[in-house]
């Protein structure tokens, strides 16, 4: 849009001009009336000229600087010999005069007096648009800037959190997964559960400390299969005896004293497996609940993985409308080209019909001098001349309806050129507002493949969680079946040490009926109490 300051000056430029052609027609028309001293034609010519709404007096002085006629506007017209004294002396006026020479000689002087007042107007409309123009621009731009700055704050907001997380994964991963391990070995240990299984493949310090605790358990398991072998040893121990005793019959009572000693001792140690059969039992069914906790975080997973795909194919609709939004910008600013292209043409168009109408203007100023010519040479042919008077009459009328339509034709291109003027202003801020916004899509779209990059990383770690976690899922299960391994041996031990007290109870009974050979009983006796002692000395090391 044209500053107010240029569109005065150009319109005052335009004001300046129209006078003085105006003063131009003026000074031809009222020279040819003072030449023949016609005074009603010139008081005509003066209420003519005082139709023009920026011309606010007329004054015609004569070549011996006496004034002839003068109009002015009070606001009606009034025509007097003279101007008043006010109308000279007033600074808003301006006045502009020409001198109509003929022959050379000095015929008289001709001037009007116009005021500005409408370009002031004009120009108070015009800042009034611009100011409303300026404020809806500056409220549209913050509008669209408050939008990005809310999209902006999401984004990075969206970012933070899936760094965060991502962070707390990772440490979980890293440090609290082999503290958690040590942590479970802890438990099983002081439950005196030996059939744990330790997975280690760090070399910090924690993948040492796992090791030691991994060559201690395996002490301990060759330490429980020491005594089983001394049970069975027992057990062998303990036939020998059944078919020693049958021999005997002496020393029945001290026999029996022992071998019920050797059945209460092997009564204990089979209600200590059974405790330690229930600690199995029990460490068993918490390995299958971490199991299925570990299935159900891979579930989750993958919910969150298939939701992130979801979060990526809105995404890329985003994108694509963003997209569309940018060719349709583009479109726009290419019409709003083409109508100020079109504008442009139209108003080259509206100049040269402008160029026209001064040629007619010209052409009504030459017909009106032709007519003047005629009425002075049908005055000078007195009764001879009454129809060539007639002709010329007719011919000034028709020069004055064409200067008045020119001139009619004139404002209205005037106001046309105008128009088109501000169209093409208005046009131009449509085609910026169109750039800005095109230059938001592009941000929009700049920050929409941001996310979506981000999104992508998310989904990549979240399935290596996954694999991670279906990893775990596999070692607790392949621990589940060790400990039910573990739980039928320890219920196969139990049996067999239900059968050695079975058998020494049997013993007890048939050294009832033994009464030979005591010192070959004693020796067999000897042995046997020898191999409870260190049945006894091992199971003490378990501390149950």
């Amino acid at each position: 849009m044209k500053k107010p300051g240029k569109q005065r000056k150009s319109e005052k430029e335009v004001l300046n001009k129209m006078m003085k052609n105006t003063l131009d027609v003026l000074t031809t028309a009222a020279g040819d009336f003072l030449f023949n001293y016609n005074l009603d034609e010139i008081i005509i010519l003066i209420k003519s000229v005082l139709n023009n709404h920026d011309i606010v007096a007329v004054s015609v002085i004569e070549y011996n600087d006496l004034p002839v006629y003068a109009g002015w506007k009070t606001p009606q017209k009034k025509i007097e010999k003279a101007l008043p004294e006010k109308i000279k002396q007033n600074k808003q006026l301006i006045s502009i005069s020409k001198v109509h020479y003929v022959n050379n000689d000095k015929l008289g002087v001709i001037t009007i007096y116009y005021s500005e007042k409408s370009i002031e107007k004009s120009v108070n409309q015009l800042r009034k648009s611009y100011k409303a123009e300026m404020d809806r621009y500056k409220q549209s731009v913050n509008n669209q800037l408050k939008k990005l700055i809310i999209i902006q704050s999401c984004s990075v907001g969206l970012i933070i959190i899936f760094i965060i997380l991502s962070l707390v994964l990772s440490i979980k991963k890293i440090v609290l997964k082999p503290l958690n391990e040590v942590e479970r070995i802890h438990y099983k240990l002081s439950d005196f559960d030996f059939t744990i299984s330790i997975n280690n493949n760090k070399n910090d310090e924690i993948g040492k400390l796992l090791k030691s605790i991994k060559i201690v358990v395996y002490q301990i398991q060759n330490l429980i299969g020491d005594v089983k072998h001394t049970a069975h040893a027992l057990n062998m121990t303990s036939e020998k005896t059944v078919r020693v005793s049958k021999q005997f019959a002496q020393n029945i009572h001290k026999t029996g004293i022992e071998s019920k000693n050797v059945s209460t001792a092997s009564n204990n140690m089979s209600m200590r497996i059974q405790k330690i059969f229930g600690k199995v039992k029990i460490t068993n069914s918490n390995t299958k609940q971490i199991s299925d906790t570990s299935e159900q975080i891979a579930s989750n997973i993958q919910h969150l993985s298939e939701a992130l795909d979801l979060m990526n194919l809105s995404m890329k609709s985003v994108s694509e409308n963003a997209d569309k939004g940018s060719n349709i910008s583009k479109k726009a600013v290419e019409m709003a080209e083409q109508a100020k292209n079109s504008i442009k043409n139209l108003e080259e168009a509206s100049n040269e019909i402008g160029d026209v109408i001064r040629v007619i203007m010209k052409i009504s100023d030459k017909t009106n001098l032709l007519a003047l010519n005629a009425a002075i040479e049908a005055a000078a042919a007195g009764e001879a001349g009454k129809g060539f008077a007639v002709v010329s009459s007719a011919i000034q009328k028709f020069a004055d309806q064409s200067a008045l339509a020119a001139e009619n034709i004139s404002s209205r291109i005037t106001s046309l050129q105008e128009n088109a003027m501000n169209t093409i202003i208005v046009i131009m801020e449509i085609t910026d507002i169109i750039q800005v916004m095109n230059d938001s899509i592009s941000n929009i779209k700049i920050g929409v493949y941001n996310q979506s990059a981000a999104s992508d990383q998310i989904s990549a770690n979240a399935l290596g969680v996954k694999e991670k976690s279906d990893q775990i899922a596999q070692k607790l299960a392949e621990l589940s079946k060790a400990f039910d391994q573990t739980t039928h041996d320890i219920d196969y031990l139990s049996k067999e040490s239900d059968q050695v007290s079975s058998s020494i109870q049997a013993v007890s009974r048939q050294t009832d009926d033994s009464s030979n050979e005591i010192s070959q009983l004693n020796h067999i006796t000897n042995q046997l109490d020898k191999l409870s002692n260190d049945l006894h000395q091992q199971v003490d090391v378990f501390k149950i």
